[in-house]
């Protein structure tokens, strides 16, 4: 059993996420008094089954988190998960349950940058089924896991979408100063100490936060417009302005979901199951 360590979800705190905020509000809410795993070992042997004659179901579920600040599982995982099927001469069709409300930017593109090179070694269809959740960071990276002819399915009472980001700020100066409580900070450096909580935000800071998120939101659509433009046949140009005219809405899975370019098809997963060995895959 890898090593061990407590983790308390305040430590977010200034991380860029891409994770449902009703789930961040949860958490941070709860005495946490769970473990989280230091390295990348947690997936071994016997990540899939074989649901269906090669058919490899892969089934991943949880909010996604990046070295350090990881809560349980990582993008590495995720990686792992699907690299094991795929060295399996046996699977012919790959259907990944992907469930989860998000997770952290940080790892997410060099993910998907992983798992294109994985995938593009052996073409092995993809399939992503959804049936209870798969929001924001899990939305941009099922994009790319259905890959090789393969699609992004939903029940039709799925959550799916929420593609966008966010980062959190807790400004405690007017509590502080309420308080009679006065913080200074002695520093090297005009923006050292820019948004602290401890002390009023700067609208300059701000601005420069709010273009950092938009520069990251920008990367995040192309690439998420990658998978999205293979599936449709249409440009990455084109597909990347379909995924920001979502404006990060969170949908259920319908012919809403599908025309805004989240899924692919609507569908119960013993169907994709069945779909998945009647087709041979490669």
């Amino acid at each position: 059993m890898p090593a061990h360590r407590p983790f308390n979800p305040l430590t977010l705190a200034g991380q860029t996420l891409a994770l449902s905020p009703a789930t961040l509000q949860a958490w941070l809410r709860t005495d946490w008094t769970g473990e989280v795993y230091d390295d990348a070992s947690l997936t071994g042997k016997g990540s899939y089954v074989m649901a269906r004659p090669g058919v490899a179901l892969v089934s991943i579920c949880g909010a996604i988190g990046f070295g350090p600040y990881s809560w349980g599982l990582t993008y590495d995982h995720i990686e792992a998960a699907i690299a094991q099927p795929l060295h399996d001469l046996s699977v012919r069709h790959i259907v990944v349950r992907a469930e989860g409300p998000g997770g952290m930017v940080p790892g997410l593109l060099q993910s998907t940058a992983r798992i294109r090179k994985l995938t593009a070694q052996r073409k092995v269809p993809i399939t992503v089924h959804t049936t209870g959740q798969c929001c924001s960071a899990w939305a941009f990276l099922a994009s790319t896991l259905a890959c090789n002819g393969g699609q992004w399915v939903a029940d039709p009472t799925a959550a799916v979408g929420n593609m966008g980001l966010y980062q959190v700020l807790a400004f405690t100066s007017k509590m502080l100063e309420d308080a009679g409580i006065q913080i200074v900070y002695v520093s090297a450096g005009a923006h050292k100490v820019d948004l602290f909580g401890e002390l009023p935000p700067s609208s300059d800071a701000l601005a420069r936060l709010q273009s950092q998120i938009d520069e990251l939101y920008g990367l995040l659509c192309a690439d998420a417009g990658q998978g999205l433009a293979l599936r449709r046949g249409i440009s990455p140009a084109e597909a990347t302005a379909m995924i920001r005219a979502q404006e990060s809405r969170t949908y259920i899975g319908n012919q809403e979901a599908i025309d805004a370019g989240v899924i692919d098809r609507v569908a119960f997963l013993d169907t994709i199951l069945d779909e998945a060995a009647a087709s041979g895959g490669i």
